[in-house]
């Protein structure tokens, strides 16, 4: 049987990534880089980086090409792309990190 690395945290886990999505499951490979935005006046990237919702290298550069080709921010670009209500969060940072200890079992959609 194959170990995943977030295991622990998978049981119960697709009510949360159904909440409007029809998500899939799909795994993330070792040495993968993730992305998330953060609202770091909520709480220290540190923090803010403990959370669902993250991009890979592939959809973050497209928000980030977007955001330079059109003159909005990242984080405009990312409540557009990502559908972030403003009462969710200000959107103004990102963090990202590197899947060490993988695969991850993810919802995806």
């Amino acid at each position: 049987m194959k170990r995943f690395s977030n295991s622990t945290y998978w049981s119960g886990s697709h009510q949360h990534a159904a909440k409007g999505l029809w998500p899939r499951e799909t795994e993330i490979a070792q040495g993968t880089v993730l992305y998330r935005f953060i609202d770091i006046s909520k709480s220290p990237s540190v923090i803010g980086a403990d959370g669902p919702w993250w991009f890979e290298y592939e959809y973050y550069q497209i928000m980030k090409t977007f955001a330079e080709r059109h003159g909005y921010s990242l984080g405009y670009c990312a409540r557009i792309f990502a559908a972030i209500l403003y009462e969710w969060s200000e959107v103004n940072a990102v963090v990202c990190a590197e899947v060490t200890d993988g695969p991850l079992k993810v919802w995806k959609g």
